[in-house]
């Protein structure tokens, strides 16, 4: 059997949003990057450092011209191609909340997605997400998410996991969504910024490390009484949404395809974005990072 573990974790904001989960499934991903030994340092100083190569910083050109070394230039360039995946998985979760319910999402670290050492399963509130608001209204405060991604860092029974080193490895990502969405007549999946496709659910194997992580949303009181007309009556919302075209179609489609169904019937969905861990190799005289 797996070594299955499963916690919950609260999300504390008055409404939430898909744009809110999105953002709290992406900050569950960059925090996982770094505890796994993934990338180097926490995902914002990761991308800072790549992003002043790319800027073409003179110092950094010219220290590399001296060196005149393949494996610096190769080292960046593995760093940075780590650096464009993760905005690209950001992407792709951002835009698949936006566009569609989810139930769930799984993140699994290994060298194929039928092989993974650690699988990470985010089951989404699905009843609690309304779509029908504005993320930018409803944003969780900086403060919030930090003591949310404390708390799983600090988790008890993560602490056996995060505690043994896993050498870089790839990262693949999957979605569990509802059936009856994504055979809605609006729902294009050949979508540029998704790039998702149906697969067979595949159960992990008996050495992986299965976490479970409920996302719990903590309301502010009386906020039921306060979200029906906050952003609805908005137009500067109407025109958030309007350029969504279909999307917002089929998210009318599948909220009252939920209805019907009391939404039981899903499928497996994975992303054809891949990260690739990233670890430096020491470089005799040369400090990449410096």
């Amino acid at each position: 059997m797996t070594s299955r573990v499963e916690l919950d974790l609260n999300v504390e904001v008055d409404v939430l949003t898909a744009g809110t989960v999105a953002e709290v499934v992406n900050a569950i991903l960059e925090s996982l990057l770094y505890q796994r030994n993934q990338i180097p340092f926490v995902y914002k100083t990761y991308r800072y450092y790549v992003n002043k190569w790319a800027d073409g910083d003179e110092r950094y050109g010219a220290e590399v011209e001296s060196v005149k070394n393949f494996q610096v230039q190769r080292q960046r360039q593995l760093a940075k191609t780590t650096k464009d995946s993760i905005s690209a998985m950001r992407e792709v979760i951002k835009e698949t909340f936006t566009r569609i319910h989810i139930k769930s999402v799984r993140f699994l670290f290994g060298g194929t997605s039928f092989t993974p050492k650690e699988a990470y399963t985010i089951h989404i509130p699905s009843e609690d997400v309304l779509r029908n608001h504005s993320w930018e209204q409803h944003r969780i405060e900086a403060p919030k998410l930090n003591e949310t991604l404390i708390s799983l860092v600090t988790n008890e029974t993560l602490y056996s996991i995060f505690s043994q080193n896993l050498c870089p490895t790839n990262i693949y990502l999957e979605f569990e969504l509802f059936n009856h969405c994504t055979n809605s007549s609006t729902w294009q999946v050949n979508d540029s910024k998704l790039n998702i496709f149906p697969k067979e659910f595949s159960e992990a194997p008996s050495s992986c490390k299965d976490i479970q992580i409920n996302i719990v949303h903590k309301g502010k009181p009386n906020a039921e009484n306060k979200h029906l007309k906050c952003c609805r009556d908005m137009q500067i919302f109407e025109d958030a949404v309007s350029p969504l075209g279909n999307s917002v179609t089929a998210l009318k489609e599948c909220k009252e395809s939920m209805k019907a169904t009391s939404m039981k019937s899903t499928g497996w969905w994975e992303s054809d974005v891949i990260i690739r861990g990233f670890k430096e190799q020491t470089i005799r005289g040369f400090n990449m990072w410096k």
